[in-house]
């Protein structure tokens, strides 16, 4: 009896290994389709996100050709409060009728923590205060990318800098793709299995991101992945950071500094969903292992 309770519970304790071994990203999807047209979106009004305005100019729902969008105006950020810690997909439709380069930014690998700048915090929307980076850029942690000059999309890696008055940088690289982001919606999809993450414009490949050596900074509290090698779609490295501020655990943000962008179809849901098949064959393992031991018991005792 001792060794049938010994393996009871071990049969539970493999279960329960087996379950938190499958534990997924909770699924979301917002298409807006609920919402009146004309809603300003702001306060609560949008569940699972946390939203900022700093003017009062309004960000509302559209209606055009039957279809309900987000129009988004300037001086925006919508942070989505559910942190990210396993391997996820991220999805969002984008229509940026503006060609010419602007700050519709789309963040993930951002962390919590939010950093002085000269304006305030570094939300997604504030200047970073990085006056020598060649182009405005806004947060203090992430992967930014930006839809911009139609077919042009933009990769921001946000850094740890000494030499910058607030201690952020960037490192910027492009990509043209095949999508359009000026004439109409289009998808950006982030892949992320948790060390690299794939950047996809309508289901094109854009950017590999894959990143590495995780450790701390003197300002802030967060831990952040430090190396960061990019590359392009074939796989070609365009570049390496070594002082990125890009967070092991991955918040979503949507920032708008002066600029204008539409969105719809957001979505978020976990990477890989366990084949049903494998994990029942998983889940129901030791309750087939304790009953063929039992088994094996009785009929002991009943030779004896």
């Amino acid at each position: 009896m001792k060794k049938l309770g010994l393996l009871l519970v071990l049969s539970l304790m493999c279960l329960a290994l087996t379950i938190s071994s499958f534990a997924a990203v909770d699924s979301y999807s917002q298409n807006f389709e609920s919402y009146e047209a004309g809603t300003e979106i702001k306060d609560d009004l949008l569940p699972d996100w946390s939203l900022i305005r700093a003017t009062s100019t309004g960000s509302f729902i559209r209606e055009e050709g039957g279809n309900k969008y987000f129009a988004i105006d300037a001086y925006y950020h919508a942070e989505y409060t559910k942190k990210l810690t396993e391997p996820y997909v991220y999805e969002v439709d984008v229509y940026n009728p503006d060609a010419k380069f602007n700050v519709s930014a789309f963040f993930v690998r951002a962390g919590s923590e939010r950093f002085d700048v000269m304006f305030g915090k570094s939300t997604g929307y504030e200047w970073d205060g990085d006056g020598n980076s060649g182009f405005p850029s806004v947060g203090g942690s992430g992967l930014l990318v930006l839809p911009n000059n139609g077919n042009k999309l933009s990769l921001v890696v946000k850094t740890y800098d000494e030499s910058k008055e607030y201690k952020i940088g960037n490192v910027r690289y492009e990509a043209t793709v095949g999508a359009d982001f000026s004439k109409g919606f289009e998808t950006l999809k982030f892949v992320d299995d948790g060390q690299t993450v794939k950047v996809y414009a309508s289901d094109e490949l854009a950017f590999i991101v894959e990143m590495s050596d995780a450790g701390t900074y003197p300002v802030g509290e967060e831990t952040y992945y430090k190396k960061v090698v990019v590359k392009d779609k074939n796989g070609t490295e365009l570049g390496t950071v070594n002082n990125a501020r890009v967070s092991v655990d991955s918040v979503l943000i949507i920032g708008c500094r002066e600029s204008k962008f539409n969105i719809d179809n957001i979505k978020i849901y976990a990477l890989e969903e366990p084949n049903t098949e494998t994990y029942d064959a998983v889940i129901f393992m030791p309750v087939i292992i304790s009953a063929v031991y039992v088994l094996a018991v009785l009929k002991r005792r009943q030779v004896a």
